[in-house]
């Protein structure tokens, strides 16, 4: 069956809101920049995660965007920076020192940004639910069978999910 991609959005900040993009690479772990960051507990080592909002409600209240490839402040060579949006109107940097301080005290918990995830970390995927249709699927990831670029408006392959029991990317 054929979909049709009707829009691309990704989260650079897990659990933050994200941005909505015309087009973006895909890799073996889903679009580039989607959810490569996390903040973690500075004390439990746990990720935040909005699916726990007694705790992380206010994560909701964020929102993360890429800048653009070459700008200063990426985590890594080459890296584009991710900036963070707060209620107040203020812009971040994930990768500014004070960024940690700013998002503990706004979150009222003591956490740190996590380029890279802590050891341990494990990922809970969603699978799409076979026969869904041509309906949106809103909060619905899918696995990559074939890395390259997609737009939006583009074709796109709808069938049964396979196992990926075991795989965390």
């Amino acid at each position: 069956m054929l979909g049709t991609v009707r829009t691309l959005r990704r989260y650079p900040v897990k659990s933050m809101l994200g941005e909505e993009v015309a087009a973006a690479d895909v890799t073996r772990r889903g679009l580039r920049h989607d959810r490569r960051i996390a903040l973690v507990h500075r004390e439990t080592g746990k990720i935040a995660s909005a699916k726990n909002p007694r705790l992380w409600r206010d994560l909701l209240t964020l929102a993360a965007t890429v800048g653009d490839a070459g700008e200063a402040g990426g985590a890594g060579a080459g890296e584009p920076p991710v900036r963070i949006a707060l209620p107040d109107g203020r812009t971040l940097l994930a990768t500014d020192e004070k960024t940690d301080a700013i998002l503990s005290e706004l979150l009222g918990a003591p956490v740190r940004v996590a380029h890279t995830p802590p050891p341990g970390a494990t990922h809970h995927r969603v699978e799409p639910h076979p026969g869904m249709g041509p309906q949106p699927c809103a909060g619905v990831s899918a696995r990559v069978v074939r890395p390259g670029h997609v737009r939006q408006g583009d074709p796109v392959r709808l069938g049964e999910a396979e196992s990926t029991e075991g795989d965390l990317n």
